[in-house]
Order: structure tokens, then sequence, then C-alpha cells
């Protein structure tokens, strides 16, 4: 095994692709000139270039529910949310207005407005008890998130700058040499 990172050509070894970090838009051009669909989140990409070097089968895609927007409007605090519902700028609005300024879509509500049943009150409501919930798990495929979280926990006041710095020579060191 290298310790400098290999190109990600058909003659890669599953294993050593697997040890190194690889940036999305790396992914979707290999896919494509592996001939694969390049498109899809990075996880589904790494899995079927790892599965194509492996010559194994191509994975099944998750299939996802479509978002949806149709929301009954006027917007009322009574409205319920259909399963599906989607972060529109006409509900942005609708919070900023109930919620105040401070107001930002993140995977709390995105993920509450999707399940739908509840109210637009609930999900006011969701809002509020999520900002005092403490941070929240970064899933494993936000790696730069979950980097930047614990180097900033570990160098309080240090610039963002130096932790790209520090990121860039993370990211450049094959995994189990991390």
């Amino acid at each position: 095994m290298t310790e400098t990172r290999p190109a990600l050509s058909v003659g890669l070894a599953r294993l050593e692709f697997e040890r190194w970090y690889w940036l999305r838009q790396e992914l979707a051009e290999a896919a494509r000139e592996f001939g694969l669909p390049s498109g899809g989140d990075k996880r589904y990409l790494a899995t079927a270039i790892a599965a194509h070097l492996d010559g194994a089968p191509l994975p099944e895609r998750e299939r996802r529910t479509p978002s949806i927007d149709s929301i009954e409007r006027p917007f009322s605090l009574g409205t319920v949310i259909p399963a599906g519902q989607r972060s529109t700028q006409e509900l942005r609005a609708f919070f900023e207005e109930n919620i105040g300024s401070s107001f930002r879509f993140d995977g709390e509500m995105r993920g509450f407005l999707s399940r739908g049943g509840a109210t637009l009150s609930d999900a006011i409501a969701h809002w509020f008890e999520s900002r005092n919930a403490g941070p929240r798990e970064i899933d494993e495929q936000f790696e730069l998130n979950r980097f930047s979280r614990e180097w900033h926990a570990k160098h309080p006041g240090e610039p963002r700058e130096s932790m790209m710095q520090a990121w860039k020579r993370h990211r450049s060191l094959p995994v189990d040499a991390r």
C-alpha cells in the first residue's frame, strides 16, 4: 500500500481506493470514465466505484420519497404539513415572520417538514426546541463538517484558514494513517 494517493483508474485495487479521500467531483469524473452513472451523492458514487474496481455488480440506488410543495395556502399556524414538504422561500418568509430573522432551514427543520403530519405551529415549537438540543451528530459523509467541529473544539479562536490548512493535510493522508 502506498503513502501517496494513487490515480483513480481502472487498475486501482478496491482496498487502496478506500484508503484515500476523494472529492465528489473526482468520483463523478471517474464514474464517467468507467462508464458508470455519475449522478447521486458522494456515498453512492464511492460505493459504485468500489464495486466496479472489484468487478462486483453496482449497488442499488436509494429510492427517496420525492419532495413536494403542496402545503395549503395561505399559511396559518393551523396549516397541516403534508409528508414530503420542501423548504420553500414562502415557508422561509412565514417562519421568519413568526420566529424572527434568526430562522434558518437546517437538517432538523427540513426533516421535520418532510415527515409531515404536524401543523406549522408544531414546526415553530420544534424549531425552538431543537435550538436548545446542543450539537447534533454530523453524518459521516460530511467529513469536512465533522473535522471542522472537532478542530475548532481543540483550537478555539483559531481562524477558518488554519482549519482549512489542517483539513487539507488531514485529507491528503490515507485513512489508516490519520
